[in-house]
């Protein structure tokens, strides 16, 4: 094991403790993320580390990626001449314009739909919308916000098949859950939760940070049942697993190296799988068995 993998998980292991220590039974999943990053797309092999470049441009920033299906994922483009959602299909390696001027896609399989975040005018502001996507097709789209939202960076979370969480408001109580059927949106008794970050569902969890308290905790969405997490200040969760209940997170070490780790909920341990590969929330899709 190489200086740097030992003392980051040194540094993690004191910090994350969510769970006792287990019995290093971790799974390292044989599968690839497909991940934007800087101008481009990648895809990469949790347990190679093996890394392909799927596409590039120069004049685009890549980042947001939500599955469609095997072949499919949905990703932002930030580039000439518009921001855009975008589809790539693995298969064909061709890309398909889904809806300009849109933002953080989020894929629902069990509807067919799209969540995402779409400024109409800049004197309107930002508001959130879903929509149909069929045959990379947009259509019957719907106003789901009624004001301004702050999910363009931070992201639209799936937490049932007919139900996605993201900030609403610049408030301590800005939670809200739309649902996709009933077209019916609340908010949520969640508190601190500037920024949620990805759902356990295996205990049915909302993973959040607090910016003031500086701090990562584990909520339902009650807002009662609260598990606070204990990490380092470069600790970022990037994808949920959940046929392992495992987390992939990025860490960054001295100097400013990062890193791709992955953590058990199950056991909790916690292993670094890859250097220099930074990421954050919603950036990532997993394809595998």
């Amino acid at each position: 094991m190489r200086a740097t993998t030992k003392i980051l998980f040194i540094i993690f292991g004191c910090f994350l403790s969510i769970l006792t220590m287990g019995d290093n039974s971790m799974i390292i999943p044989n599968g690839d993320l497909v991940f934007g990053s800087g101008q481009g797309l990648y895809k990469l092999n949790l347990k190679s580390c093996k890394m392909n470049e799927l596409y590039h441009d120069n004049l685009s920033v890549f980042d947001k990626v939500s599955k469609v299906d095997e072949n499919k994922f949905l990703f932002l483009q930030d580039g000439p001449p518009d921001i855009s959602i975008k589809m790539f299909d693995l298969k064909n390696h061709t890309i398909d314009l889904i809806y300009k001027g849109a933002t953080s896609p989020c894929y629902n399989a069990h509807n067919k739909k799209i969540i995402f975040n779409y400024i109409p005018t800049y004197k309107e502001g930002p508001f959130i919308y879903s929509a149909d996507l069929n045959n990379n097709i947009i259509s019957k789209i719907k106003k789901v916000s009624v004001g301004s939202s702050y999910a363009n960076s931070i992201g639209v979370i799936s937490v049932s098949p007919d139900e996605v969480v993201f900030n609403y408001s610049e408030s301590k109580n800005s939670i809200h859950m739309y649902n996709m059927v009933t077209g019916v949106l609340k908010n949520l008794p969640i508190q601190d939760c500037d920024f949620p970050q990805i759902w356990r569902s295996k205990t049915k969890q909302l993973m959040c940070y607090d910016p003031k308290n500086q701090n990562y905790f584990l909520t339902d969405l009650s807002g009662k049942k609260i598990e606070k997490m204990k990490t380092p200040a470069s600790f970022l969760p990037v994808l949920y697993l959940e046929k392992y209940d495992e987390l992939l997170f990025t860490i960054t070490s001295f100097p400013e190296k990062d890193h791709l780790g992955i953590y058990d909920f199950k056991t909790g341990d916690s292993k670094i799988l890859c250097d220099n590969i930074g990421l954050g929330t919603g950036d990532a899709a997993y394809y595998g068995s």
